[in-house]
């Protein structure tokens, strides 16, 4: 964290009692977010700082851009000079793809960059809108579970998902996605018709910033990963749930997921008691 100091100075009006000149002493102090990008598929990415230059084609300047989507459809193409996107906005999480056609070793390995800005306040508020698929930003500084970010609104979400497939659908007993974190994009469909104003929690002590749903989750993830089948991770997900099961279905049983004859997803399954939730890979 660096920190400058911004001094602003009036002067007094001449009444018997005034200063003759008032100054206020105001610190300003930037946090540098690192954002990393997988050159293989699509990521979510967003800030949770303020850079000078907001600017899409600043702010992405050294990163080989092939596009990059907000949920309104609007994008950024430098290679086709097209810029619909323009300033960066608060609260607004992006897609992005790399340009995989540049002879550039780091693609291999994927890009990092670092952002250097303002830390965007917790008590902004973000618009979540109904009947909407919206991508919407991470603001706190430090990863948290998801089931706490979102108390309070476990009524108003259906589906929040990341861009590697994992997901929270409270309305389900359902979280695969089980803490976000600074750096990621998020995307967020609502199970009302009226949207809602979305504020982070502020969290001040290490005790609140736990969940025992982690625990059981992640075991979860772990028994249900399929071992007869394997998956490509491309960015582009559907959650899959299935409340109950038919027929002849015994726990360790993998179940495979087809689209047009194509498959797009696999689960094992864990407990004929619970939820089965897994995700359909979108292709590109």
């Amino acid at each position: 964290k660096e920190c400058q100091t911004q001094i602003y100075m009036s002067a007094g009006e001449g009444l018997w009692g005034d200063p003759l000149t008032a100054m206020l002493v105001v610190p300003e102090c930037t946090i540098t977010q690192t954002i990393d990008i997988d050159p293989t598929r699509f990521n979510m990415v967003s800030l949770n700082n303020i850079p000078k230059d907001i600017g899409v084609s600043s702010v992405f300047s050294e990163v080989p851009v092939l596009t990059i989507v907000d949920d309104n459809g609007d994008f950024y193409a430098p290679n086709y000079d097209i810029n619909l996107i323009g300033d960066l906005q608060l609260g607004e999480g992006y897609n992005i793809f790399l340009n995989n056609n540049i002879q550039d070793s780091t693609l291999n390995h994927g890009y990092s960059i670092d952002i250097e800005g303002l830390p965007i306040d917790l008590d902004t508020s973000i618009v979540i809108n109904a009947n909407k698929t919206n991508m919407f930003a991470y603001l706190p500084q430090n990863c948290i579970p998801t089931d706490i970010i979102f108390e309070g609104y476990e009524g108003d979400v259906l589906i929040i998902k990341n861009d590697i497939g994992d997901f929270y659908a409270p309305g389900f007993g359902v979280m695969t996605m089980m803490d976000m974190c600074p750096g990621e994009g998020y995307a967020a469909f609502l199970a009302n018709e009226d949207g809602i104003d979305f504020m982070y929690p502020e969290l001040d002590g290490l005790a609140k910033t736990t969940s025992p749903l982690v625990k059981d989750w992640s075991a979860y993830k772990t028994a249900s990963t399929p071992v007869h089948y394997d998956h490509t991770v491309t960015g582009i997900s559907h959650p899959i749930i299935l409340t109950s099961l038919a027929g002849e279905v015994k726990e360790g049983d993998e179940l495979a997921a087809y689209a047009n004859g194509e498959f797009v997803g696999a689960v094992r399954i864990t407990d004929l008691d619970l939820p089965v939730a897994f995700t359909a890979r979108g292709g590109y």
